[in-house]
């Protein structure tokens, strides 16, 4: 089926981690200049600039505890700050990234000035999706304006619209919608809107059974360094779990790569192609990931005196696990001449936490250095 525009809801951006300049959230930059436009309901704007908001003031306030942490060590000096002066305002900074990806994909934001108020008490007082039999139908208001607000554009321009939302109210909705489909993953979005799928599958299906032959030597080297380089950048995304007699707080995780296997066979490897166009396909590829792990913990007890807590030493911990994750891999060259190279390897769903079992002090150091 044809469709002539993608939207997406809130929660879809939120669980791509709000990754405006790659990732799949980065894909919709395809759009920008072709005939698929990127639509989005301004009452999905103000949800998501809401919650990068609280992400942004969250990340500040981790720098500035761990400004206050390098203080408290002799790393930084007191006077230098955290930040400039004046210190970032948390909304200012969302929005001005909000309104920069929203210029790249080319969005085009709906307003609610076309939202037909009697449909939308029509449906909330016959608890007609997005409203529901049960549970607070005032929580249900923005679905609904947003939905309304897609549909009244589509039908408006004569258009047919693949959303991207988990929220099953969003899909009650789309079943009866004759210009509304909904689909749970913005992958499978991205792969339903190529205008050459089935040819850049073959293609990558290719590509790839030849790199885990004998063929294509030199790309398999660039995917397998590209994606080591993605693994080690990627413990910043991870965090560090631990059990303990005393109080735990992890570290960034250091991640290496031990080994790594193409979910499928040559057969058939587990993928979808999410931007086809000459010269250049980029593909959301499955694989089990076998990982290193190492963490540094900082272990304290509880003061009930001082009401706070003292440091009891640290921990160091490592591990190796196995985890299914995904990369969106691009290749780029002349295919008909089989002439290709991977320009560039994301790892895209990957492991958000990892166990490092027990842990206690470790005060060898201390005797070691004296």
């Amino acid at each position: 089926m044809k469709y002539d525009a993608i939207s997406v809801d809130a929660e879809t951006v939120e669980h791509n981690a709000f990754h405006f300049d790659g990732g799949l959230l980065g894909q919709l930059k395809q759009f920008v200049d072709g005939p698929t436009e990127v639509v989005i309901s301004i009452v999905v704007a103000a949800e998501v600039l809401k919650h990068l908001t609280e992400k942004t003031r969250s990340a500040k306030d981790g720098l500035e505890a761990a400004h206050k942490k390098a203080v408290d060590f002799g790393l930084k000096k007191r006077e230098e700050g955290a930040f400039g002066d004046p210190a970032p305002d948390d909304r200012v900074l969302a929005k001005k990234r909000l309104e920069q990806f929203f210029k790249e994909i080319g969005a085009h934001l709906l307003g609610a000035d076309d939202v037909p108020m009697r449909e939308l008490l029509r449906m909330y007082f016959t608890q007609t999706p997005p409203f529901s039999v049960s549970g607070k139908k005032k929580a249900e208001f923005p679905d609904a304006i947003a939905l309304l607000s897609l549909e009244a554009w589509a039908k408006a321009n004569d258009k047919r619209i693949l959303a991207v939302s988990g929220d099953k109210d969003w899909t009650a909705y789309a079943d009866k919608s004759e210009r509304i489909d909904v689909v749970l993953k913005l992958s499978d979005a991205l792969a339903m809107l190529q205008e050459h799928a089935e040819e850049a599958s073959e293609i990558v299906q290719k590509l790839l059974a030849d790199m885990q032959g004998e063929g294509h030597e030199e790309m398999k080297a660039q995917f397998e360094s590209r994606l080591r380089d993605e693994v080690s950048g990627y413990g910043h995304a991870v965090s560090a779990e631990a059990d303990s007699a005393y109080y735990v707080e992890g570290d960034e995780v250091e991640l290496t790569l031990l080994d790594y296997a193409l979910q499928g066979n040559e057969e058939s490897y587990v993928f979808k192609v999410v931007q086809a166009g000459p010269g250049k396909i980029v593909a959301r590829i499955d694989l089990e990931l076998e990982l290193h792990a190492e963490a540094s913990f900082s272990l304290s007890v509880y003061d009930s005196v001082d009401k706070d807590y003292t440091g009891m030493g640290s921990a160091e911990a490592a591990t190796d696990e196995t985890f299914d994750g995904a990369v969106l891999v691009t290749f780029q060259g002349d295919f008909h001449l089989d002439n290709v190279e991977i320009s560039a390897v994301e790892l895209v769903d990957g492991p958000s936490s990892i166990d490092f079992g027990y842990v206690e002090p470790d005060h060898d150091d201390y005797y070691d250095d004296r």
